[in-house]
């Protein structure tokens, strides 16, 4: 009997020991969950912040590669990390089939491998700062999928595009009637003033001076935030279609009332004609003739895949009455140039044969290059080689993002993004939506929803406030833009969230119209409006860049990514659902995304940082060997910044031409040293050359002051100048400075050659800023002889390359 109460007790204590440690284990995954609930809410919350940033400071390709957009890929791989984190506790994979995980991943192997390759030739930190960008494009774009699947959160994120759009419509609206006109009467009330303020050393009747006026006083194209109009004109192309979307998609009933003559409904559709106006008028501004095509390929995609839907007799006449108003407005548009400003028409030709020079130039680098690529960042350094003899300009990118992308990565690499592309575009893209496993989640009352409003509300505020703290926009255009801009927006938003509504809707099958329901087709013909409306304007933002714009800015990635994420509406579903189970694919994307966030924080963010705190001191050092103990700071603080060699270059030549002989000889070598170190490790711009050519020319001058040997110097500047021209063969200016250059050297029968294919040049050349009279050379004072004229000297040792030929004439005796 005592054995029987013995085990009862024991078994009793076993019972409480299990029920114990099934609590505790209970109490472990709640926290877990609350830990991935967590991550989930903050990243819902950083999201907007992250659009909104991306359209308040655009960061075109240029500002990539200059580094200027590294807080925002900061942010933006943060997000991902906080998504990662929530996939792995709350056990949710993102919906992602064979095909878009094998892509991915072959790429991400192909940027790492291209941009370690690259790097051997050029500057390493120009591909990382690309790859990098790349990388977060494509974590917002998985991110977006796994918030997307809240209706707040696809509404903020749909409503921040409009907005964004609306607002800097208003900018380039201030921009065109206020600020230009204000800026150029100052202009032409103290020329001289406003070019010392902007830090331009250009004398009145030199050509820099002329170039200035020529693009200043005659360029009136507005483009708010953005580097360019074309890029604003490439978002406001997608935003018109969303607001025709809006339109199209709207019913009489607002906020549950059937009444169609009710005072919201009527404030809701004035205030949508309203900012339609006002965004077609600024895209109208921009005069972006390929702005103007894409709108007219995205309304004919939408019409096409809407008719083939058989949508009812009401929607259909709405799409067509859209239809015709674009008509009417290209018409209209049409008629205006015509009259007012008809070289918009005149120029198109010239406009399409300047691109077509552009990707003549990037087919013959992909000629090269095709396989591997030349790596991100580098397609400028690349250009001038490749370069049309007669083409109008050296550009940042092939102003083509398929081209661009095949001869930065690799034509593989394009033709792989490209089929993914097509994927999400073609309307057989379009999938069942799949809600959350919360329901609560889908209807939009979870934390996520009202964390996605703060962000969006108080996040974008606190940003703006940032961002005029820190004078990286302007105070009251930002604040007048983006407040008029809610304020419009709130006044429709009813109509928006209708749109998002129908874009998420679940499509029924295609039915003879005798079997279908009729709750069901409504449902249907809502989903196929919405969601083809957003992936209409998704078209037109890629066939905008197909010739305009650049895909990396921020500004136009990443609206582009949220609508593709929104069109797709795969969102994520629970990783237990995947049969067979795996429970490894709820884990990827917290493995990727970590070890993506640690290599950038020490590979690229600590180093990049560490070096703009080392600029700030180099602007406030006050002596030369200052300087040169800065430049050796940099070159420990990031290795694969090649650019800074040249910095330490730089600064010792200064330091070599602070005082006498001993102190020349002393860092002169030093000093063509280092610069030599530089261009073997980064040999391929020709600004490289170009700079370090003109550091010995200095050098040479100093030598000469001291009566110290001139000629190794010059002769090193020769041979750097020749090498410049090598990279870049086209350009006058170059050809002129080596013939300057060559006769310092003592080489005039290779001057004499130079200085014939200098005005080969620029009598061949059909582009006025191209001749040899808007040219300018560099040539120190102190290497020209007292006797020669006055317009071949200069304090700055800039003179035009005009007067410098004809010197170089004369020395060498040649008739005119």
């Amino acid at each position: 009997m005592g054995a029987k109460k013995k085990l009862s007790r024991k078994s009793a204590s076993n019972s409480e020991i299990n029920a114990r440690k099934t609590a505790e284990q209970s109490t472990s995954e709640t926290d877990l969950q609350q830990l991935g609930q967590a991550a989930r809410v903050i990243a819902a919350f950083l999201f907007p912040v992250l659009l909104s940033w991306s359209m308040l400071v655009p960061c075109d390709a240029t500002s990539v590669y200059l580094g200027s957009s590294l807080p925002q890929v900061l942010l933006g791989l943060f997000i991902s990390l906080l998504i990662g984190i929530d996939c792995a506790i709350s056990r949710q994979a993102i919906r992602v089939s064979t095909l878009d995980t094998l892509l991915p991943l072959g790429l991400l192997i192909w940027l790492v491998f291209g941009a370690m390759l690259a790097g051997e030739a050029t500057n390493p930190r120009l591909g990382w700062l690309g790859f990098w960008q790349f990388v977060m494009i494509a974590g917002i774009y998985y991110s977006a999928r796994r918030l997307f699947c809240c209706d707040t959160t696809r509404q903020v994120s749909l409503g921040l595009i409009l907005l964004g759009g609306i607002a800097l419509s208003i900018h380039a609206a201030a921009q065109n009637w206020v600020q230009f006109p204000a800026e150029r009467a100052a202009y032409l009330a103290d020329p001289d003033a406003m070019l010392e303020a902007s830090g331009l050393d250009a004398p009145p009747g030199s050509p820099m001076r002329k170039r200035f006026e020529d693009r200043f006083l005659e360029s009136r194209e507005p483009f708010a935030s953005f580097a360019l109009a074309n890029s604003l004109a490439t978002l406001l192309s997608a935003v018109l279609v969303l607001l025709t979307a809006v339109w199209i998609g709207s019913t009489p009933s607002v906020g549950g009332n059937k009444t169609v003559g009710n005072s919201p409904h009527h404030a809701a559709k004035f205030a949508l004609a309203l900012v339609s106006v006002l965004v077609t008028t600024a895209w109208i501004l921009t005069k972006s003739r390929t702005a103007y095509v894409a709108i007219a390929i995205a309304m004919t995609y939408w019409l096409v895949l809407s008719l083939s839907r058989r949508l009812d007799e009401g929607t259909l006449r709405r799409l067509k009455i859209a239809a015709i108003v674009v008509a009417a407005v290209f018409a209209g548009c049409f008629v205006w140039f015509l009259t007012v400003d008809s070289l918009v028409l005149s120029e198109s030709l010239y406009s399409l044969r300047f691109r077509l020079e552009y990707w003549a130039a990037t087919a013959k680098m992909i000629a090269d290059h095709g396989i591997f690529g030349v790596g991100l960042g580098n397609f400028q350094s690349y250009y001038p080689t490749y370069k049309l003899e007669l083409a109008s300009e050296t550009i940042a990118d092939p102003h083509n993002w398929f081209l661009d992308i095949a001869v930065c990565l690799s034509v593989p690499a394009a033709a792989i993004i490209s089929v993914w592309l097509l994927r999400k575009l073609l309307p057989a893209n379009q999938q069942e939506f799949t809600p959350g496993t919360n329901a609560n989640e889908s209807r939009g009352v979870s934390p996520l929803a009202s964390s996605s409003i703060r962000g969006a509300l108080l996040g974008s505020s606190l940003l703006i406030v940032g961002l005029i703290v820190l004078r990286q926009i302007d105070l009251f255009t930002t604040i007048v833009s983006w407040l008029t801009a809610t304020l419009l927006l709130i006044a429709f938003l009813p109509l928006v969230r209708g749109l998002v509504r129908s874009a998420t809707s679940i499509e029924i099958d295609n039915k003879e119209p005798g079997n279908r329901d009729s709750g069901n087709e409504e449902s249907g013909n809502k989903a196929s409006v919405g969601g083809l409306g957003v992936q209409a304007a998704a078209v037109a933002l890629v066939v905008c860049l197909l010739a305009s714009g650049s895909w990396q800015a921020s500004g136009l990635a990443l609206p582009l990514i949220c609508l593709l994420a929104l069109a797709g509406r795969d969102h994520t579903i629970a990783a237990q659902s995947i049969v067979p189970f795996r429970p490894g694919l709820c884990y990827l994307p917290l493995v990727a995304s970590g070890l993506g966030f640690a290599i950038f924080i020490f590979q690229t963010w600590m180093p990049v940082t560490r070096i703009w705190s080392i600029q700030a001191e180099l602007q406030r050092a006050d002596t030369v060997a200052k300087q040169v103990e800065l430049a050796e700071r940099a070159i420990a603080a990031d290795t694969f910044d090649t650019q800074l060699l040249g910095l330490r270059g730089q600064a010792l030549a200064a330091q070599a031409q602070t005082s006498g002989p001993s102190t020349f000889q002393q860092f002169a070598p030093k000093s063509e040293k280092q610069l030599t170190e530089w261009l073997e490790r980064d040999p391929i711009p020709f600004g490289n050359w170009e700079v370090s050519a003109s550091v010995m020319l200095d050098l040479a001058a100093k030598a000469q002051e001291l009566n110290l040997p001139s000629e190794p110097w010059l002769r090193r500047a020769a041979e750097w100048t020749e090498q410049a021209c090598q990279r870049y063969p086209s350009d006058v200016g170059l050809q002129v400075q080596l013939a300057v250059t060559q006769w310092l050297a003592g080489a005039p029968d290779d001057s004499e050659a130079s200085l014939q294919e200098a005005w080969r040049l620029s009598d061949a050349t059909p582009h006025d800023d191209k001749r040899l009279n808007m040219q300018q050379v560099y040539l120190p004072a102190a290497l020209i002889p007292v006797t020669e004229p006055a317009a071949i000297r200069s304090r700055s040792g800039r003179v035009g390359a005009e007067p410098a030929a004809e010197w170089i004439r004369r020395m060498l005796g040649l008739a005119k």
